[in-house]
């Protein structure tokens, strides 16, 4: 299902498809489009093209179907959060397609500093959307309660043990005992976190420097939310920390003075559910919950006609799931 969605992406036929769906779009807001469009990426889990218009660039993406919630989501939250969540232009949720506005630069290219002030106002807006699940549930998005986390991991070893030994995806025998050895620890770590009083919310989940933007100091702007969940909200701290000090993908180290920096912005807006010990001692937990996340994004974009693709090229969900349930790091 992968390789025929990537053929379909390549073909003729859809891009002329596309190409008069972007017009009307374009059209429906006044503008004009002044030039081909340009491919950005094709990948299994998105294609992004950039449009030239009359009144500046404009972004195409259409997503995986595992992740076809996408563009209503994003409405959603461009309703729920209009000054972090960019208005799309235009939506077909039956084709999971969506039209973006152009919101400038993206923030790869900033500092420390603007990414404590950053995580800060990521943790606001995490706030306030914990109030409206019912809402991001309507719009389809997917959700990993901390109290299932178990339950989930013992159902995926034994997914991927059963898959044949010549399968990329199989988890042997002796890796999946050792997995299933360690549920204990991995029922501790997410009973802290189901019990820590911290409400569930919004988790972009690829909350990452080439998804923020606008200029330093300015208010953050987020896109690509196909990755999100409903979760414990510090499960977002994975991914923007880790890429900021190039520990992609099991980080982030705790330890290191640019994460401490940015989790200390962070966790101060939740200083309403526990000292900033409490809330520092639930990062660990929170970077697990990430990295099994991250598994379950893959499987979803993955796992399209009911069988995970035998191709070592794409994505490893055993290696999420030993990182995740891996001996405790100190």
């Amino acid at each position: 299902m992968v390789i025929e969605l990537l053929e379909r992406w390549g073909s003729a036929a859809w891009r002329r498809e596309i190409d008069a769906w972007i017009r009307d779009g374009v059209g429906s807001t006044g503008a004009v489009v002044t030039g081909p469009p340009r491919v950005v990426h094709v990948r299994f889990w998105s294609v992004v093209l950039s449009v030239p218009t009359d009144r500046g660039t404009v972004w195409f993406k259409e997503c995986n179907p595992g992740q076809g919630f996408e563009p209503r989501l994003l409405t959603v939250l461009a309703e729920l959060e209009p000054d972090h969540f960019p208005r799309p232009i235009a939506v077909d949720e039956s084709t999971a397609r969506v039209l973006l506005p152009d919101l400038g630069e993206d923030r790869r290219r900033t500092g420390v500093d603007d990414w404590t002030t950053t995580m800060a106002q990521l943790a606001s807006v995490q706030r306030r959307l914990s109030a409206h699940r019912d809402r991001l549930d309507d719009a389809g998005l997917p959700a990993m309660d901390p109290h299932d986390v178990v339950t989930y991991v013992a159902a995926l070893v034994q997914r991927l043990a059963a898959l044949p030994q010549s399968h990329a995806q199989h988890l042997g025998r002796c890796q999946a005992r050792e997995i299933d050895s360690r549920l204990d620890l991995v029922a501790e770590w997410s009973g802290r976190l189901a019990t820590s009083g911290i409400p569930g919310s919004f988790q972009h989940h690829d909350a990452s420097p080439s998804n923020t933007f606008g200029a330093p100091g300015a208010t953050p702007r987020w896109i690509d939310v196909g990755d999100a969940f409903w979760t414990h909200p510090f499960a977002v701290l994975q991914v923007p920390i880790a890429m900021v000090t190039n520990t992609w993908p099991w980080g982030p180290d705790w330890d290191d003075d640019r994460a401490r920096r940015m989790v200390d912005a962070y966790v101060a807006q939740w200083r309403q559910h526990g000292s900033s010990q409490t809330l520092r001692d639930l990062l660990e937990p929170a970077r697990r919950l990430a990295i099994l996340q991250r598994a379950e994004s893959w499987r979803r974009l993955l796992d399209l006609g009911g069988d995970l693709p035998d191709d070592m090229s794409l994505p490893i969900l055993r290696d999420h799931l030993i990182a995740a349930t891996g001996e405790r790091r100190h």
